[in-house]
């Protein structure tokens, strides 16, 4: 009998341990799936670039299985989406965590990355330089040494140090020449080189991204420089060689209209009008509103002056102020608006031109010029005591900025109309004190005498 009770005691403790045992490892079981899938379908989210979904879901894991053997991959795919999604400031603190956490982590170079380009969108190029020579110095075996190189020109760049930033740049395309960015240093010297006016120099880099990256993404962008310092280096058939490639290519609209704009540029400083106006009209047709649509604008409108085309210079020149009045070429345009107008005899049409560039454009040189074109019509249509008042004025211009001798001659004959002959002789001295020409020289002296 007490061997009976005993025997049953010890089979319900048998089996109770068997039955919690089997609970365990069931809720263990269902505890490790449950980790599996909100894992996997994290990593799903992210594959498929929903950033924002992705973060949630890993953040959602660290919450709940923060102890779980793949922690340290949900926090840095959680900083990778906030990478993603430009949230520069989040991924620096997952990328923080990460490294304080998981000091020994296989990922702690690719945090160490990221952290460094995350500093560099934040405008801190000096920390950002500190995370990629960590990465260099303390993980030499590391596959993301050429990536925390090239970045570590980046960050040179970014700090003005364009020296370091050429050498970051050299030891990549000395040691990783293969490397996705081998032809972006390669560019990036190019471009630092024109810059510091080493013309040379850029355009060996430039022939290194054409000759050696042909199908990487600066190459188009490469061979657009060089075209561009071949033009303006007065090799026309180079520029143009280069330049057509970008054509036949396809590539990038904004990279295109340039092409075409520097074509047209070629055109009409060989006296081809009619090409030069082809391809002006192209970059204005592929964007009416962005670089160098004004630009063209300028150079139709120029063309058109220059063959006595003064009713659709006149419109061209005042689009081009009406369309883009921020431009640098805004208040010349209605300058030559101006003087079409004036051509054309249309003297309210010219006068209203110039004395806009008066009231937009006060702080430009083409200021100046407005005042001594108003001077000038005034004095053409009669007015000469307010031409001489305006071209006073014209004289306080900066020198350089308009021609000096021109506007006393034009005083100085406004004055005689009016029989002010007091103040002319004075002018007239003032006047040959700047060494003027003997046309005008000869001029000068018989308004004194």
């Amino acid at each position: 009998m007490v061997m009976s009770l005993l025997y049953r005691k010890f089979l319900i403790i048998f089996l109770l341990a068997v039955i919690c045992f089997t609970t365990s490892f069931a809720q263990s079981t269902t505890t490790s799936n449950d980790a599996d899938r909100e894992f996997a379908y994290g990593v799903g989210l992210y594959r498929d670039g929903y950033f924002k979904m992705a973060q949630a879901k890993f953040e959602e894991y660290l919450r709940r299985w923060q102890s779980d053997d793949r922690a340290a991959q949900a926090i840095y795919l959680s900083g990778e989406c906030s990478f993603q999604l430009k949230k520069w400031k989040e991924c620096q603190s997952a990328m923080i965590r990460l490294l304080a956490d998981y000091p020994f982590d296989q990922l702690v170079d690719e945090a160490l990355l990221r952290l460094g380009q995350s500093d560099i969108n934040q405008q801190k190029p000096n920390q950002a330089h500190d995370e990629f020579s960590k990465l260099i110095d303390e993980y030499p075996d590391s596959p993301l040494i050429p990536d925390a190189i090239y970045w570590s020109g980046e960050a040179a760049l970014s700090a003005g140090d364009t020296t370091s930033a050429l050498d970051y740049y050299s030891k990549l395309l000395s040691n990783h020449d293969q490397h996705t960015y081998a032809p972006w240093a390669a560019y990036n010297t190019g471009f630092i080189k024109e810059q510091l006016g080493d013309t040379t120099a850029a355009m060996a880099a430039y022939k290194i991204v054409r000759d050696n990256y042909l199908h990487s993404e600066p190459a188009l962008n490469a061979i657009y420089r060089a075209g561009n310092l071949y033009f303006a280096g007065g090799q026309f058939e180079e520029a143009r060689l280069s330049l057509r490639i970008l054509i036949d290519e396809e590539t990038d609209p904004a990279i295109m209209r340039h092409a075409d704009f520097i074509l047209g540029e070629i055109a009409f400083k060989e006296g081809d009008n009619d090409l030069a106006r082809s391809h002006y009209v192209k970059v204005i047709q592929a964007d009416s509103s962005a670089d160098p649509a004004a630009e063209a604008m300028f150079a139709l409108s120029w063309i058109d002056s220059k063959e006595q085309n003064w009713a659709n210079a006149a419109e061209g020149f005042r689009r081009i102020s009406d369309n883009f009045s921020g431009h640098d070429l805004a208040s010349r345009a209605l300058i030559e608006s101006g003087i079409a107008w004036h051509e054309l005899q249309k003297t309210k049409n010219a006068l209203e031109a110039f004395r806009l560039v008066i009231k937009e454009y006060p702080d430009s040189e083409d200021y100046w010029t407005a005042l001594v074109e108003i001077g000038r019509i005034q004095y053409e249509t009669g007015e000469y005591e307010n031409a001489s008042h305006t071209l006073e004025r014209a004289l306080k211009a900066p020198t350089g900025t308009v021609e000096m001798v021109h506007i006393y001659r034009l005083i100085i004959a406004s004055l005689s109309e009016i029989r002010e002959y007091g103040k002319t002789a004075n002018l007239c001295r003032k006047a040959l004190e700047l060494n003027p020409g003997d046309g005008d020289r000869e001029e000068l002296f018989f308004s004194a005498g």
